[in-house]
């Protein structure tokens, strides 16, 4: 029986282990990601504060993002409410809204 009892806390111990582990990363990597996302954001509004008419293919080369990730964080922004485009896709501008 000691033997039993032996695995039974050495299963328990690992568990125990790899689950404060795990919401350890799952905590770590949730926190990067939304980091990064804030950071792709406030790149993309200081710029759109700077230079309304800019247009996402710029927007990608000024803050080094790709354009797919800028699209999205666009749509995502216009969602929200906090950008809107006035005027046409060629002649329009970006306006940020007022919180």
């Amino acid at each position: 029986m000691p033997n039993g009892v032996d695995i039974g806390v050495d299963i328990g111990v690992d568990s125990g282990v790899d689950i404060g582990v795990d919401s350890g990363v799952d905590s770590g990597v949730d926190s990067g990601v939304d980091s990064g996302v804030d950071s792709n954001v406030s790149k993309i509004l200081g710029i759109i504060a700077e230079e309304p008419q800019i247009t996402q293919r710029n927007l990608a080369t000024k803050t080094g993002l790709s354009m797919r990730t800028v699209s999205r964080e666009m749509k995502e922004l216009r969602e929200s409410g906090y950008i809107r485009r006035i005027g046409s896709d060629r002649l329009g501008y970006w306006e940020i809204e007022d919180s």
